[in-house]
């Protein structure tokens, strides 16, 4: 069986979790966790999750962020934090981080607000959105995942453009690989890899998204690329990317 040619009969027993981390990189440090968008398939159905981890905003890292001129971080408030909207202090009004950083200093307090510019398009959607603790997040992302099928333990997967960052991401947020729930993959499918091993132009089937660096519509263009490509490989002949896959156990002495 390939990972698009389910049978009817057994897709109810998968749910697929399309998703995508926005988050900072601090090399050997590791990856810290900024926001998350998922959107959720099963059994013929779709929800969405946008979840802001708050704590992010509490942290030295941080702070540091927003006085510390470098390219990244120059970067992060240019195009990833100009979709978080925030209230500094006892201010009503709110702004973006990027608006906000000059005026961010250690013991600013930072209050995310949960309603950003994007709300129109999320209501539209029915977008479940989450500020709070990674914890928080992750047992809202359990619970629409169980609410996506009726069929008790279902397999979940994993889909990622480019998953590397993001596959550790996703397992932090369960305190580690581990200790995610039974029958939850523990590895990502990665649509950009299909599309090279498939010989497609991947510029073609990574649609841009309506607000890039905003996770919930980047999740949301993965998912339109997952099923780009569906259509064009179950048209084909190649339906099992796992065909030629070597199993360890013939090297086994």
């Amino acid at each position: 069986m390939g990972i698009f040619n389910i049978a009817k009969a057994d897709k109810e027993k998968f749910v697929d979790v399309h998703h995508d981390f926005e988050f900072v990189d601090a090399g050997a440090e590791g990856l810290t966790t900024v926001s998350i968008g998922a959107v959720i398939a099963g059994s013929g159905k779709l929800s969405y999750l946008y979840g802001i981890d708050s704590t992010f905003f509490e942290t030295k890292l941080f702070r540091d962020l927003c006085r510390t001129k470098s390219k990244q971080n120059d970067w992060l408030f240019e195009n990833m934090f100009v979709h978080i909207r925030v209230r500094l202090d006892k201010e009503l009004k709110s702004v973006t981080l990027k608006e906000a950083r000059g005026r961010i200093t250690e013991s600013t307090s930072v209050r995310v607000v949960a309603a950003d510019q994007r709300t129109t398009e999320m209501d539209k959607l029915g977008v479940q959105i989450v500020v709070g603790t990674q914890a928080t997040i992750r047992r809202k992302l359990v619970a629409m995942v169980a609410a996506a099928t009726t069929f008790k333990k279902p397999e979940v997967r994993q889909w990622c453009y480019y998953s590397a960052h993001d596959t550790v991401c996703f397992n932090n947020l369960f305190g580690g690989m581990m200790h995610k729930p039974d029958n939850w993959c523990n590895y990502a499918i990665d649509l950009r890899l299909l599309s090279d091993v498939f010989g497609k132009d991947h510029d073609d089937y990574n649609p841009e998204a309506k607000y890039p660096h905003h996770p919930l519509f980047d999740a949301l263009g993965q998912y339109e690329t997952a099923m780009a490509l569906q259509k064009t490989l179950l048209n084909g002949n190649v339906v099992d990317i796992g065909r030629g896959v070597v199993s360890p156990a013939k090297y086994q002495v």
